[in-house]
């Protein structure tokens, strides 16, 4: 729509009102519109009262579009056929060695495994950010009501408040004060945003007991497999294949991602549907977290990218900038400077 010069020199606080200029921009800020009506109500993250959903502040997608904008075709997109295809060859050879009476329901059963795989993570998108969303819609509908009787100081007060004292607060509104309770929690959370907390693993030693002890953890957990015999800085577990080389950007949070390079090794404590859209740009990346039905593993595989889940330490011993080599067939990493 010849709009891609302006995504790319604008900020994404001034691209809303820069497209309102032309006809293509308010054609496509109606396409937007329609887009958000749909996708638009869901948090970044599950259950995540405390972040706007796009559809309540419409500029948070844009970085999104920035981040992506150059990219002609998604790598999903266009091994997806591929993929289809190889899924029912595959589907067909496991079938024919099924004895016949046993195959119509070996079929039903073996669906049932390859949807599991995607509704694993579909619910994130469909129930956990949704509810969060709608969640907050409720809320910040209590927050203006409150504003207008005079209980706070502003409609986004509300998110300082405890269900129980919204509840009392909510019929007598106008005899309420509620803001010696917002001033309070509002200092707290300020202070806190300042702090960077080091993590916390407990003791490491004692994770692969847990685990053995019950084996659905490790679906969202695991701990490195070390193998000294590699010789390699870090250990993890050979979560997607492939090997990459390449430099290293450490990202704690999904508000920094609009610091990925393309083509960057992606470190990180794990991912979630936030951060989905790194997946287009990043080479390769190595997880703290992450099982083999966690986002990050899914996410990778997918994509086609080398990962290397449950490294553990892999923020802590990996700088942004170093060039690192993620070896995603053996489950170890290399920091090559």
């Amino acid at each position: 729509m010849g709009l891609g010069d302006l995504f790319r020199a604008e900020s994404t606080v001034n691209i809303l009102s820069k497209l309102e200029s032309s006809k293509q921009g308010r054609d496509w800020l109606h396409r937007y519109h329609d887009f958000l009506m749909e996708h638009g109500w869901r948090c970044d993250r599950q259950h995540a009262y405390d972040s706007p959903a796009w559809i309540e502040k419409p500029e948070l997608a844009l970085e999104k579009v920035k981040m992506s904008i150059d990219n002609e075709t998604f790598p999903s997109d266009a091994a997806l056929k591929k993929a289809v295809e190889e899924r029912e060859a595959a589907t067909q050879r496991v079938l024919e060695k099924v004895p016949q009476m046993q195959r119509a329901a070996f079929e039903v059963l073996m669906k049932a495994a390859q949807k599991s795989g995607f509704w694993s993570e579909d619910h994130t998108y469909y129930c956990d950010c949704y509810i969060g969303a709608m969640g907050r819609w409720i809320a910040t509908e209590y927050g203006r009501r409150f504003f207008e009787a005079g209980c706070i100081d502003d409609a986004s007060d509300i998110h300082f408040l405890h269900p129980n004292e919204i509840r009392k607060a909510a019929i007598p509104m106008e005899r309420i004060n509620l803001r010696p309770y917002v001033e309070r929690r509002k200092q707290a959370y300020e202070q806190i945003l300042t702090r960077e907390p080091e993590p916390f693993f407990g003791d490491i030693e004692q994770a692969q007991a847990i685990l053995r002890s019950d084996p659905t953890l490790q679906v969202s957990t695991q701990v490195p497999i070390v193998r000294e015999e590699l010789k390699a800085d870090l250990y993890g577990a050979a979560a997607s294949p492939g090997v990459v080389e390449g430099v290293a950007r450490v990202i704690m949070n999904p508000e920094q991602l609009t610091e990925l390079k393309p083509g960057e090794i992606l470190v990180a404590p794990g991912t979630s549907a936030a951060w989905t859209v790194a997946f287009n740009l990043i080479g390769g990346l190595i997880s703290d977290g992450g099982g083999s039905l966690s986002h990050p593993v899914i996410m990778a595989r997918e994509f086609g990218l080398p990962c290397i889940a449950g490294c553990v330490e892999g923020t802590q011993k990996i700088k942004t900038g170093q060039r690192v080599k993620l070896d995603g067939d053996q489950g170890v990493v290399y920091i090559l400077d």
